[in-house]
């Protein structure tokens, strides 16, 4: 598995393009399940490159994602303004060594990790006591939390759908125009999530 020792070195290339990287921040991150790395960005100067952990057990494509994150950190301030995939991140690719790709093409680590996400998908499920529709949440986010200290479980409001996330959903953004129309559905939602969550 490669550390973060080694892309530090091999970010080193700024003798080749007469910049400073050192600043830009780098590491893994167990969290992106499909990306396989992205920079980010702080009024268009690159404040940390993430890669996916789950890449790590790679080689090619690991390297490819690491100088292709790089580029797009490197064009930044050679430029001083970012740039997507443009002409200049692909001259600054083509000058390191990296193919001037958008997509990195898949690999077995990401396809393993994508059955690994799969089988897991759905960890936190609320299930209607009323219905037995089922809802499945990835985080432990406010409606689980809210659940959970409830600890007797929740019914589906009366006069709604069997699924109880028919009832979640968000409305669709008003019009101007529709702004008083929408005012009665918005109070009506707010009465049904606070009878599920009392």
């Amino acid at each position: 598995m490669w550390t973060l020792a080694q892309v530090q070195a091999e970010y080193r290339r700024d003798r080749l393009l007469g910049i400073d990287t050192s600043r830009v921040a780098v590491s893994f991150s167990r969290r992106m399940t499909r990306q396989y790395g992205v920079c980010t960005f702080v009024k268009n100067r690159p404040q940390e490159i993430r890669l996916a952990d789950f890449l790590r057990r790679e080689d090619q494509v690991f390297w490819d994602t690491a100088r292709h994150e790089y580029a797009h950190a490197a064009a930044a301030i050679l430029t001083g303004k970012r740039h997507g995939h443009d002409e200049a991140w692909k001259a600054v690719c083509r000058k390191i060594g990296c193919p001037p790709e958008r997509l990195a093409p898949s690999c077995e680590a990401a396809a393993e990790n994508r059955r690994r996400i799969e089988a897991v998908r759905g960890v936190y499920v609320v299930t209607c006591l009323g219905c037995g529709a089922e809802s499945r949440y990835l985080r432990r986010g406010t409606v689980v939390q809210a659940l959970e200290e409830k600890r007797g479980g929740i019914r589906c409001p009366p006069g709604t759908m069997s699924r109880p996330s028919t009832w979640m959903q968000r409305p669709t953004k008003p019009r101007a125009a529709d702004a008083n129309a929408v005012r009665p559905l918005i109070s009506t939602l707010a009465a049904r999530l606070s009878a599920v969550l009392n």
